[in-house]
C-alpha cells in the first residue's frame, strides 16, 4: 500500500489535505494542551494506522480531525485514497458523516450493489472536536472481516484506547516543550545531570557557556570544569546533593555553590540544587545545576529599568556602570567627560528613580534587572 503521513508536495494534495508541518502549526491534536509536539508524536499515530490496515485487511485507511462543519483535517491517509482521487473524497465524506453522528461506528454502504466497497468509521469524541478513522471493507471478499459490523466493532476497540493514550502523551510532549521553552528564555545557564554527573539537558545559555569552555566543558558526557580542582569540587557537590536525603522538617534543602575558575573574567558560580524526585536511572534527574555569570553584560539586563524611569542614553550608560562597580571617577573617564559633569548626571538619576544615594540606586537597578535569554531583545511597552 502507498502511505502517505501528511508529508504531499505543496501544489499535490486536495485542499482538505496538509502537511505534517502546517498540521503541526495549527496545533491540531487530540484533546490536549496546544503545543507543537514534534514529529515523533505523530509516529505513534502511523504505526497504529498501519496496524488498523494489516489487522482488518483493509483497502485503505483515513484519519481526521474535525472542529467544525468545514472540510476535515487529515492526520493519516493510506492505501487506495490517493491525494484528490475519488476513493480520497469518499472517504472524507464518510468520515464527515460520522463525525456528525452521536453513534460510535457508521456504516456507508457502496454507491453500487455490485461489491463495492463499504465504508466504515470509528468516532472518537473529544473535548474541541472529534476524531474519526475510516477504513474500506469488502464485505464479499472471504474471510473472517468480510462483516462490516464485526469490522466496526474491531476497529472501534482498537483505536478508541489508542487515541485516549496518544492524548495522553501529546499532553505531555506539549508540557515538555512548554517547559524546555521556558527554561530557554533564561540567561541563567541551567544543566540537568544525572547520579553519576551525567548532562541529561542543557539550555541554550548553557550551551554558549560550554562553547567558550572557560569555567564549565564537556568531558564526553560527563560535566566538568576547566579545572582539575573545581571539577572534583563540582562531582562531589553533585554526588552530596544525590546522596542527600530530602529534609522532612520543612527546612530548606542544602544547595552547595562552587566557584569555577576562568582564565579571564571572575569565576562562574555554579548552583548544585536536588531534584524533587530522582531515580538511579541513566535519564533521571538528579540534580540541577544553575550556572551564573558575574561578568554578564549589564546593558541588556537594565534597559528595561532604565526605560521604565525615563532615563536618557547617557543617564542609562552611567547608570549600567554604576552598577557594574565602576567608580563615579573611572565612569566618567569611559563615558568621556569630565567628573562634575557625570555627577550631574548622577543627581537626575537620583531625582528619577526616587532614590538618594548611589548603593540605593545599584541597589534598585540590580534587583530590577529583567533575566532574558541572551538572543533575546527586551523591549518596555
Amino acid at each position: 500500500m502507498a502511505t502517505r503521513l501528511n508529508v504531499a508536495q505543496h501544489g499535490r494534495h486536495s485542499p482538505n489535505i496538509i502537511l505534517l508541518s502546517e498540521f503541526r502549526a495549527r496545533d491540531i491534536d487530540i484533546d490536549v494542551d496546544r503545543g507543537d509536539i514534534g514529529d515523533d508524536g505523530y509516529e505513534p499515530l502511523a504505526e497504529m494506522m498501519h496496524e488498523v490496515a494489516q489487522e482488518l485487511a483493509t483497502d485503505s485507511v483515513l484519519a481526521a480531525w474535525h472542529e467544525t462543519d468545514d472540510q476535515p483535517r487529515i492526520m493519516f491517509v493510506s492505501g487506495a485514497g490517493e491525494p484528490g482521487s475519488s476513493a480520497e473524497r469518499d472517504l472524507i465524506a464518510a468520515a464527515k458523516v460520522a463525525a456528525a453522528k452521536s453513534t460510535p461506528v457508521c456504516h456507508t454502504p457502496p454507491a453500487d450493489e455490485t461489491g463495492g466497497s463499504t465504508m466504515v468509521t470509528a468516532r472518537i469524541p473529544a473535548s474541541d472536536g472529534v476524531a474519526t478513522v475510516t477504513i474500506t471493507v469488502r464485505p464479499r471478499v472471504a474471510g473472517a472481516y468480510g462483516d462490516p459490523c464485526d469490522v466496526g466493532t474491531r476497529l472501534a476497540a482498537m483505536v478508541k484506547p489508542f487515541f485516549r493514550l496518544w492524548s495522553l502523551r501529546s499532553r505531555a510532549m506539549a508540557r515538555i516543550q512548554g517547559l524546555t521553552s521556558a527554561i530557554n528564555s533564561s540567561d541563567v545557564g541551567t544543566l540537568l545531570v544525572n547520579g553519576h554527573g551525567e548532562l541529561v539537558f542543557v539550555n541554550a545559555a548553557a550551551e554558549l557557556m560550554l562553547a567558550r569552555n572557560d569555567g564549565i566543558r564537556r568531558a564526553g558526557s560527563i560535566l566538568s570544569a576547566t579545572r582539575l580542582a573545581d571539577t572534583m569540587r563540582l562531582q562531589a557537590a553533585i554526588e552530596h546533593v544525590f546522596s542527600g536525603s530530602a529534609p522532612r522538617d520543612g527546612s530548606m534543602a542544602e544547595a552547595p555553590v562552587v566557584a569555577l575558575q576562568r582564565k579571564t573574567g571572575r569565576p562562574l558560580l555554579a548552583v548544585i540544587v536536588p531534584s524533587e524526585s530522582h531515580g538511579a536511572g541513566h535519564d533521571d534527574v538528579a540534580a540541577v545545576v544553575r550556572v551564573f555569570d558575574p561578568d554578564r553584560d549589564l546593558d541588556t539586563l537594565l534597559a528595561p529599568v532604565c526605560r521604565l524611569y525615563a532615563l536618557s542614553p547617557v543617564e542609562a550608560r552611567l547608570a549600567c556602570l554604576l552598577a557594574g562597580s565602576v567608580s563615579l571617577t573611572d565612569a566618567a573617564v569611559q563615558m568621556r567627560v569630565q567628573e562634575q559633569t557625570a555627577r550631574s548626571y548622577l543627581k537626575q538619576i537620583f531625582l528619577k528613580t526616587d532614590t538618594n544615594r548611589q548603593a540605593e540606586l545599584v541597589a534598585l537597578l540590580l534587583k530590577s534587572a529583567v533575566r532574558a535569554a541572551p538572543h533575546c531583545r527586551t523591549t518596555l511597552i
